[in-house]
């Protein structure tokens, strides 16, 4: 280790990327990097993720560049600079413990007025405009506005951007690489391979030697739903027309016995469909499951619920259901998985039997870390990444993160956004054969 060495400066490098139109789960938006400097005028970079997921809809406000950049400069800057470079999960602890005050305007849409009569408009109030008997002279009711204050977390993407930043900088005063630090500061096991791939099939150009030469776990698909009836089929018959035409496809290309799963994600579609009825749900997801026979099936959060706790229940019953009945389908816990707190409490009460942990939403590597360990303690699989990872240095940072953290499947950046087909999986195969080659050396 370098002696005594220190974070001398945090700097930032705004700059915008677009987002491939063919993806369209992913709007445009600005990202940033954000750089430690170290006292041997090294510079570790990490990639912030300025636009938001729909998950994280009260960050919305501040999803801006400058705002970001003046975060830094105020608030993460005086804290992390001279600290030293000893401890990857003590700097980690302190950017989650960092707060600022934020203001923002929270709208409650003025509420409709009753019509004078039941529903029926005289001649003279058509003609004056006062259609809803307000008067025609009266204006209508104005939206309630109200300014709230509070103190919060930093944005999750600049916590993870900054733990990103720390961990290249912690790899190189400790002369290690990046999977060597997070395995010996968390007591973890490195993988000998590259981990296995969940691949989203919107806009990807997967070919046949692409499904031969990777270990992939899952093929997924999804469809943001709107009007259920009219998307899905009255009975869901159109998702399953297509699982059939991708199944078909894959025992075309596929050796016999080959086991990958079908990820169906219709953003709640399914619970808007049966009204959010277990039972109903539970035989939809039968007739999955006979429909994609022999490859099994997962559905990503399909309940349209309104609150976190009745999601949480209803995750609950239909993931015991599908056990007792022995039906060959899985649950995954994605909707609301955007804080270490959401997983345990998805966890706990064994609400899927699969998570989805976006690194980018949960905050500092530390963060995802504690939190694939309490999927693993609670006996629930977990899906690792994130479309957004469309960078080299954030994909090597996922690699690094899976190869610690061991999931059931890395989640590969759209190939239409990133130029190489599964750049994670590149990243994790380069780490293993380096360091295969370094123990037969040794």
């Amino acid at each position: 280790m370098l002696q005594d060495s220190k974070i001398t400066n945090v700097i930032t490098n705004p700059r915008f990327l677009n987002w491939t139109e063919d993806y369209k789960t992913t709007s445009a938006g600005n990202t940033f990097s954000v750089g430690i400097v170290v006292d041997d005028q090294y510079v570790f970079w990490g990639d912030c993720l300025v636009d938001v997921e729909r998950d994280l809809a009260e960050y919305s406000n501040f999803s801006d560049t400058a705002n970001f950049i003046e975060t830094v400069d105020a608030i993460v800057r005086p804290v992390l600079q001279g600290q030293q470079l000893d401890s990857f999960q003590a700097l980690c602890q302190h950017v989650e413990a960092l707060r600022e005050t934020v203001s923002y305007d929270v709208v409650t849409p003025a509420p409709i007025p009753e019509p004078k009569t039941n529903g029926a408009v005289s001649r003279r109030d058509l003609i004056s405009g006062n259609i809803l008997g307000l008067g025609a002279t009266k204006e209508a009711p104005k939206d309630i506005v109200e300014q709230v204050t509070e103190r919060r977390a930093l944005h999750p993407g600049l916590r993870y951007g900054l733990s990103a930043a720390l961990l290249g900088a912690v790899a190189h005063v400790n002369r290690q690489s990046a999977v060597e630090v997070l395995a010996n500061e968390y007591s973890l096991p490195i993988a000998d391979a590259p981990l296995a791939i969940h691949i989203e099939l919107i806009g990807s150009r997967l070919s046949s030697d692409d499904l031969l030469n990777y270990p992939i776990d899952a093929l997924g698909y999804t469809q943001f739903v709107v009007n259920a009836r009219e998307e899905m089929g009255a009975n869901g018959e159109r998702i399953q027309a297509y699982a059939r035409q991708l199944k078909a496809r894959l025992q075309d290309t596929l050796p016999p016995d080959t086991n990958i799963c079908l990820q169906l994600n219709t953003d709640g579609g399914w619970g808007q469909l049966k009204d959010n009825n277990t039972g109903k749900l539970l035989g939809a997801l039968s007739g999955l499951s006979h429909a994609t026979k022999p490859f099994s099936v997962r559905l990503v959060s399909p309940f349209n619920c309104k609150t976190v706790e009745e999601d949480i229940d209803k995750m609950k019953d239909l993931t015991q259901f599908i056990r007792f009945r022995k039906i060959n389908a899985e649950l995954v816990a994605k909707r609301n998985i955007t804080s270490l707190e959401m997983v345990k409490r998805y966890a706990e009460k064994k609400a899927g039997n699969v998570m989805q942990l976006n690194p980018l939403l949960l905050g500092t590597i530390d963060q995802t870390l504690q939190a694939v360990q309490v999927c693993h303690t609670h006996d629930i699989a977990v899906l690792l990444g994130s479309t957004r990872t469309a960078s080299d240095r954030s994909s090597e940072i996922l690699a690094a993160l899976a190869l610690v953290a061991q999931p059931r499947a890395v989640i590969q950046t759209n190939q239409t956004v990133h130029p190489d087909m599964f750049p994670a999986y590149a990243a994790m195969s380069k780490i293993t054969t380096w360091r295969n080659y370094r123990q037969s050396q040794a």
